[in-house]
C-alpha cells in the first residue's frame, strides 16, 4: 500500500508531462496551420502573377497585331505611291497633248483685204 502511494505522485507527474506534450503538439499544429496559410497565400500570389503574365502576353500579342497592321498599311502605301506617279505622269502627258491641241485653236484669225480668212500662228 505504501508503494501505491509512492507511485501516485509519479503517475501525476507523468500525466502532467503528457498534458504538456499535448499542449506542445497543439502549439506545433498551430504553427503548421499558419505555415499552410502562408503557403496558400503564396500560391495565390503566384496565381495572380501568372494572371499578370498572361495579361502581359495578351498586350504583347495585341502590340504585334498593331505593328503588323502598320506594316501592311505601309506596304499598301508603298504600292500606291508608284501608282500615283503613273497617274501623275499620265496627267502630265494628257496636259501636254491638250497644250499641243490648243495651239492651232489659239491662232489668231484675221481678215485680208481680199476678204479671205487667213491663220497667223
Amino acid at each position: 500500500m505504501v508503494f501505491h502511494f509512492f507511485l501516485l505522485p509519479c503517475k501525476a507527474k507523468l500525466m502532467i508531462c503528457k498534458a504538456s506534450m499535448i499542449v506542445i503538439k497543439a502549439f506545433l499544429m498551430g504553427i503548421k496551420a499558419k505555415l499552410f496559410i502562408v503557403k496558400a497565400s503564396l500560391i495565390g500570389f503566384k496565381a495572380s502573377l501568372i494572371v499578370v503574365k498572361a495579361k502581359l502576353f495578351v498586350v504583347k500579342a495585341s502590340l504585334i497585331v498593331i505593328k503588323t497592321f502598320v506594316i501592311v498599311i505601309k506596304a499598301k502605301l508603298f504600292v500606291i505611291k508608284p501608282f500615283l506617279i503613273v497617274i501623275k505622269t499620265f496627267l502630265f502627258v494628257v496636259k501636254a497633248k491638250l497644250s499641243i491641241v490648243k495651239k492651232p485653236f489659239s491662232a489668231k484669225i484675221s481678215i485680208d483685204f481680199h476678204g479671205i480668212y487667213s491663220d497667223k500662228i
